[in-house]
């Protein structure tokens, strides 16, 4: 626009605060579904890494049970017994450690939309810069 912002009259202005309102509140919404698109993805990876822990630690009891068997029904050969333990425990903590892992992604803290909280501040103070 080649007009001078004080040569504009008052309906004028009106209308150009009216659209470019429009526009903010368009592009805020715009950003809000992104974030939340972004945050679901971010659940659903969560939910994986609880569900793909919780099966690694269920195989880990398994294995324990296996090393506890192997111990009375097999020989009780301590060697095997002590690996089939071991491979357990191991098993085991890696469960763990995923589960621990799914369970810190889905703490509210991360699934805060931050950036649209932020731009929404941003916004508020633009606009009471512009209305002094």
């Amino acid at each position: 626009m080649d007009i001078n912002k004080e040569t504009r009259s008052l309906p004028e202005l009106f209308t150009d605060l009216m659209r470019e309102t429009s526009t903010l509140v368009r592009k805020e919404i715009d950003l809000a579904k992104a974030e939340m698109s972004e945050k679901i993805s971010q659940t659903t990876s969560a939910l994986t890494s609880l569900a793909v822990g919780g099966v690694i630690a269920f195989a880990g009891v398994l294995v324990l049970l296996d090393g506890i068997a192997h111990a009375i029904a097999v020989f009780a050969d301590i060697g095997l017994w002590a690996a089939a333990l071991l491979v357990g425990v191991i098993v085991l903590v890696i469960g763990l450690v995923m589960l621990n892992r799914g369970r810190h992604n889905l703490d509210a803290r991360n699934l805060v939309p931050r950036r649209t909280a932020q731009s929404l501040r941003r916004d508020k103070e633009f606009v009471k810069e512009q209305t002094r």
